[in-house]
């Protein structure tokens, strides 16, 4: 069995490869594959499209791992603030669209208290966890990922 921090080493080394391929394509610069010279052949045409799945899914994998990469500079619990947002005791402030990590609790024996990706959207009335409508934002445990 291999631990978790050994998985994050290999990925830390996928990771450089990735980047070569997103941006030697032009994926990362343009969204597309614009930096590969296709021949007007059939083949071709049938990799480009290949090629632009693929891409754009290497894309979103090292956008993930990028973000594991990342240091928890903040764990701590949200608060409503006075301008009736949700913000960290740091004064880190939760509006629509802001990444969110946050402790979901078990809720029964066979569920597992973990920490949950998501984002932070308003329906008009309150804050709310996109995927997870029903959790209280108010003495959440988060934690915050930042680059410097």
């Amino acid at each position: 069995m291999v631990d978790t921090k050994t998985v994050l080493a290999e990925l830390r080394t996928i990771k450089r490869a990735i980047s070569n391929v997103v941006q030697m394509t032009g994926y990362a610069e343009y969204g597309d594959m614009s930096e590969v010279s296709i021949e007007c052949e059939t083949e071709d045409f049938f990799l480009r499209d290949e090629f632009n799945l693929i891409i754009d899914k290497l894309a979103d994998m090292q956008a993930r791992i990028e973000y594991l990469m990342l240091p928890v500079v903040e764990t701590s619990t949200l608060s409503r603030n006075s301008r009736d947002r949700f913000e960290t005791p740091s004064g880190y402030e939760l509006t629509c669209g802001c990444g969110i990590e946050y402790l979901h609790t078990a809720e029964d024996e066979d569920d597992h208290t973990k920490w949950c990706r998501s984002s932070v959207e308003h329906n008009g009335k309150d804050y709310y966890i996109v995927g997870n409508r029903e959790q209280r934002l108010s003495g959440l445990t988060v934690r915050i990922r930042r680059s410097y």
